[in-house]
Order: C-alpha cells, then structure tokens, then sequence
C-alpha cells in the first residue's frame, strides 16, 4: 500500500533538515518536487502491432522493408563532440524511435539520422525505464514508416531471427541467426528476468536496433554482447517496451539536459568523462582526457588542515577499471591518488600531464577489497605519511610528503564505469562499520516515523550527517517507487 502523503511530506523536511545549507540548491525544492501534481495525460501514438500470419521473408526482402525505419543516434558532450552512437528504429508515424537508454547517455543532446540522410534533433524523451534499458524519443516527423511490433513471447528457442543496425557508427547492416536461449541478466543497473539469447555478434552501435522475425515483425531490442565469445548477444523482449508505450512519461529536452547536472557550487568535473548526480549518488562513465582515460571530479568545500582523512564508498562496474579517491590536488595534473584497479589498491602520485610523470607508490593486494561490490575507501593526510584504508581496514602505508596542499574529490581511470556514495572530508571520519550501525539505528527509528517526529531523531539525524543522508535517501527512493 503507498505511503501516507504525511509521512512522504515530513520525511522530505527531515531530508533538507539533515543536509549542511550548502547541499541545499534551492531550500525547499526536494519538498516541492514530491508534491507537484501529476502532469496531464500526453496524446498517444498509433502503434503498429503485427498480424500473426504474415507470410516469411527472406533477409534480403526483410533488410529493404526495414531500413527506411532504422536511425543511426548520437549523443553529445558539452563541447559538441560526439560521445555516444547508437541504433533504433520508428515506431510510430508521428516521430516516436524506440532505442536502448544507454545509447541516448543521459542530460546530453540527442541526434538522429535515416538512411536518406535527413537529420534530426530530439524534441524529447518520452519514456525510459533503467531496469529493462529501454527508452522512448520523439521527434519532430511526420509520416514516418513504423516498424510492426511482435509478441515476444512467443518466440521460441530456435526460431529464425534478423538484427539490423549500426556498428561501429558506420552504414546500416544486417546480420541474421537464432534464438539460442533466455537467460536472466543481472548487470549494473539492468535487471531482466527473461533477455533473448542471440547466436549473432552485436558490436558498439548495433544497441537500440530491431530483433526481427522471418514476417518482419520486432521481438526484442538489441542491448549488450556477450562478455565471453563474440558471437553471442542479448536482446530485451519487445513486450517489455509496451508498458512504456502505454503510460509515458514525456519529458521536453530541455528538461532532460538538466538530468543528473551536478551542483557547480559542490563538484567541478576536470580532464572531461561524463559524471552525474542522482539520489545522493555519483555516477561516471566514458574516457577521461588525461593518459590513461583520467578524469577528476574535485570537491569544492573547504578542506581541513592537516591532518584530515577523505572517504568514499566506490563500486565498480567491472573490475578491470579504476576509480576511487584524489587529495591535494592543485586543479590541474598534480594530485595523488588512492583507488581500486585490477582487484587490487594502489596509492599513486600524479606529478604532471604525461605516464613519465606518474609515480605508483604502491599497489598491493587486499583481503578486504570486495571485488563487484560497494567498498569504502579511506585516506587519513598527516604532516609526514599517508594511511590508506579499504572497509576499516589499513592497506597502505607512505611516507611520501610531496603535496600537502589542494582540493580533494574523486578520480577514474581508463573506461572506467563507477558509482560514489557517501563522500566526506572532515578531521576525523567514523570507521564504515560504526556509520552502518548508525545508519540502522537511524532505519529502524525512521520505520516508526511519527508526525511530528521526536527530538530524538531529529539529533540523531543532525548529528550524524554521513549516515542519516545515506539512510534519508535510500527511504526517499523506496517511499517514490511505493508511490508510483
């Protein structure tokens, strides 16, 4: 049953409450945003669903009917460089392309392309769901070719099957095969009980495009290859985009340009990436511009004076990346590092823009790294050493002194794809463990929330930033799903 607007009210003011002013963009607008009223209804598109004894094609007739339908996507980066290039395909007449969300990236101007060459902008994103990598875009064309929509779950294992796309950003191509299975896929944030499984290969740029039939009909969305032959790929159900169809939520590009923005006045991205904000968490992917693929993110509060310690809790979407902390960092290439790479903790010194001016002053083994999972890492600052620790416990131990002054914030390496929580800097940071139980403490007192709450949670609350932002988020996120 969703939660009372009463306690969705007084958690959001806890919220706020809990928060240091200058977390607080505009004071009141995470109160704002949980109670605007719901938007009208948008006008639906006509969809164009298959008749189910159309007879079978061969992938030449497939490939002719198909490609007038096919769109070549890309996104931008704030300089105008392309940063990401896709597949998808027409789904209505009046301009809706269905694609993957990872091909259209996020807070980034989208583009689209037909085999003609005309060109497009995207007027907006009319649906996206994280957990299946679909998503919806509009733009603004009329008397476009839709591509008929299957029942996907009547493809069975076996069956026949055709992929068109992009690949590599270059020309249209198709490529055909079988159903080789379902699998469920559990990866990031994608979350599919029931994905095809394709005897094909999908390559960068063949996301977002059509799984057809031998009748021309869609079954499913490409989305990923396959991590252990190349010959093997996946492709969400295209039952699973009906719902989004369905019951939009249409958001104006403009609106989405502003998605995930960091706070200028908390964090400022350096050496390029694409770092974004949600929920208390930050979230990197793409190649940095310093060797290497580095990419910084530093903090703009005011760092103690030494000694101090920094912490973070760091996950990485694939171990063979590297992503943690940086401290005294002048704003250019000069700053030390202490981050997770390869399974392992390395603590280095960044002298200038080049490999020849970087110094690793160790990297070692832990028993304590958690690979695949969420690990809090630590640096305590002295006048002559640098203690480094990885979920309470001391890893690391240096004696180097060359920098002891600079911001402090965070850092990823080659293509690196992580997610940060819970970052602090202060004179002194409570150990992992201690903040967890905090934070249950906090949990279980939030799960008997009364209107108005005790002055005892409110202290617990103010006193204990770190864990009370962590449990207030989570409890926010939880409470909007209950809602929706």
């Amino acid at each position: 049953m969703p939660a009372p607007t009463t306690a969705r009210l007084v958690l959001a003011t806890l919220l706020l409450a809990a928060l240091p002013a200058r977390a607080q963009d505009k004071p009141g607008s995470l109160l704002i945003q949980r109670t605007k009223p719901a938007k009208p209804a948008a006008a639906k598109s006509v969809i164009t669903l298959a008749p189910t004894n159309s007879p079978a094609l061969s992938v030449k007739d497939i490939a002719a009917r198909v490609k007038p339908s096919l769109v070549t996507i890309t996104f931008t980066g704030r300089d105008g460089s392309v940063d990401g290039t896709g597949s998808g395909f027409v789904v209505a007449a009046d301009g809706l392309i269905a694609t993957s969300l990872h091909v259209i990236g996020e807070a980034r101007p989208i583009k689209v392309q037909f085999a003609d060459g005309q060109k497009f902008d995207v007027t907006e994103v009319h649906a996206w769901d994280r957990r299946s990598d679909l998503a919806l875009i509009r733009i603004d064309a009329k008397g476009l070719t839709p591509l008929p929509l299957g029942d996907s779950d009547a493809l069975e294992q076996g069956s026949p099957i055709v992929a068109m796309g992009n690949p590599r950003g270059l020309d249209f191509s198709v490529v055909s095969g079988v159903v080789s299975a379902r699998r469920e896929v559990k990866t990031g944030e994608l979350d599919a009980d029931a994905m095809i499984q394709l005897a094909i290969p999908i390559e960068p740029g063949n996301s977002g495009g059509p799984l057809l039939d031998l009748q021309g009909r869609v079954h499913g969305i490409l989305t990923l290859k396959s991590a252990l032959t190349e010959n093997l790929g996946f492709a969400m159900p295209i039952n699973a985009l009906k719902p989004l169809l369905a019951k939009p939520n249409p958001v104006p590009i403009a609106r989405w340009l502003t998605i995930g923005n960091l706070n200028p006045r908390e964090w400022q991205p350096l050496l390029g990436a694409r770092w974004s904000q949600k929920a208390g968490r930050l979230s990197v992917e793409g190649l940095g511009k310093g060797f290497g693929g580095r990419a910084l993110c530093l903090n703009q509060r005011e760092v103690p004076a030494v000694p101090y310690e920094i912490a973070v809790t760091v996950k990485l979407d694939n171990e063979s990346g590297a992503a943690g902390l940086v401290f005294s960092a002048d704003g250019g290439d000069l700053h030390y590092g202490f981050y997770p790479t390869a399974g392992q903790l390395r603590l280095t010194r960044f002298d200038g823009p080049t490999v020849y001016s970087w110094a690793i002053l160790k990297t070692v083994p832990s028993p304590h790294y958690r690979a695949g999972d969420w690990n809090t890492i630590k640096v305590r600052v002295e006048k002559d050493r640098l203690l480094c620790y990885v979920n309470d416990h001391l890893t690391i131990e240096s004696d180097d002194a060359l920098l002891r002054t600079g911001k402090v914030g965070l850092a990823k390496f080659r293509d690196t794809k992580a997610a940060f929580k819970n970052f602090q800097v202060a004179k002194s940071i409570p150990s992992a463990a201690a903040t967890a139980v905090l934070e249950k403490d906090l949990l279980q007192k939030l799960e008997t929330l009364t209107t108005p709450p005790s002055e005892q949670l409110l202290t617990s609350l103010q006193t204990n930033a770190a864990a009370s932002r962590a449990v207030l988020t989570a409890r926010a996120d939880r409470l909007e799903k209950e809602v929706g």
